[in-house]
This record gives C-alpha cells, sequence and structure tokens, in this order.
C-alpha cells in the first residue's frame, strides 16, 4: 500500500476492457485465483487481502473450500482455501 504501483495498479487494470475495443489485441477477462493448501497459508491469504483492501481492490474476496472446488473441480483435496478477485 502506498507505493506507486499500487496507485494506478487498479486503475490500469480496468482500461483493458476499453483498450481492447480500440485495439482489438484479444482481452480477455478471467480473474485471479491465489490458493492456500494450509493454515499458514490461509493467514497468507488473509494478509494479501487486507494489502488488497488498503490498494483499493473492488470484489476481491477470500473462498472456502467448498466454493473454491465448485469453481475449480480438477484442484487437490489438500486446497483448502482461495483468494479470489474476478477483475484482476
Amino acid at each position: 500500500p502506498g507505493s506507486v504501483r499500487a496507485k494506478f495498479c487498479w486503475n490500469g487494470n480496468q482500461l483493458f476492457p476499453k483498450l481492447d475495443k480500440e485495439l482489438k489485441f484479444g482481452y480477455l477477462l478471467n480473474g485471479s485465483l491465489v490458493i492456500a493448501r494450509s493454515e499458514e497459508d490461509k493467514e497468507h491469504l488473509n494478509k494479501l487481502y487486507e494489502r488488497g483492501q488498503k490498494n483499493g481492490i473492488k470484489r476481491l474476496r477470500i473462498i472456502e473450500k467448498e466454493e473454491l472446488h465448485r469453481m475449480e473441480p480438477y484442484l487437490g483435496d489438500d486446497c483448502i482455501a482461495g483468494l479470489y478477485s474476478p477483475d484482476a
């Protein structure tokens, strides 16, 4: 938080759909998912979530195992949570 990158990253990310309409480079919004395989990993997800909130990231959320496996059914059973950003 507070870095130049943090300040401009989200806003720049939101420009891609408009730029794709103008330049036709094939932009596809598919989101971002960071996976946790342990309780320690889940703690790290929480830190990433807090950092994202401070940086103004919209619609960022932590998803638990059941929803995670509905989204990505081929993940291993050891995957217990995820940090999902649909706009990344």
